[in-house]
């Protein structure tokens, strides 16, 4: 018959490996809980990406509308900067940044539309005033020069 420090000494033993293994399966739910949610989370955000695109695609309109044509341009208007402020966004959007992937990305995609579309004209009306007037002034050039140059530059 074993002494009762062996007993005691099993059961810690014993009681160890089953506090140890209830851990590991607790740690390893929680992973798969963690998995599947973030999951289901993505698969919800692709469904209402469309919306948020949409949305974005909004509110970028109304940004360049306000930016072109300003009603009653406000005085100067000056911003400081807290650095504390900023650090401490910037730390909870790390601890939350995979959860804003799925939802700001399509936001953000539409919020740039507008923007690019009125780069691209805005850009190509640029392109051509200057060909157009670069090519003006080259044929006024010559031809200031060969009607007004006198005789020795008519050669």
């Amino acid at each position: 018959m074993p002494d009762e420090k062996g007993e005691s000494s099993t059961w810690k033993e014993l009681s160890k490996s089953t506090l140890l293994d209830a851990k590991q399966q607790l740690n390893a739910i929680e992973t798969l809980v963690k998995e599947r949610l973030y999951a289901e989370y993505t698969s919800q955000c692709s469904d209402i990406a469309p919306y948020l695109q949409q949305r974005g695609r909004s509110v970028g309109r109304q940004l360049l509308n306000a930016l072109l044509i300003p009603n009653n341009p406000p005085g100067r208007v000056s911003f400081e900067s807290g650095d504390e402020d900023a650090t401490k966004s910037k730390e909870h959007l790390e601890g939350v940044d995979p959860f804003l992937g799925p939802v700001l990305d399509p936001f953000v995609a539409g919020l740039t539309e507008p923007f690019e579309q009125k780069y691209k004209d805005i850009r190509s009306a640029t392109i051509l005033t200057l060909v157009a007037s670069s090519t003006f002034c080259g044929l006024l050039g010559f031809a200031l020069g060969r009607y007004f140059g006198g005789p020795d530059r008519r050669r």
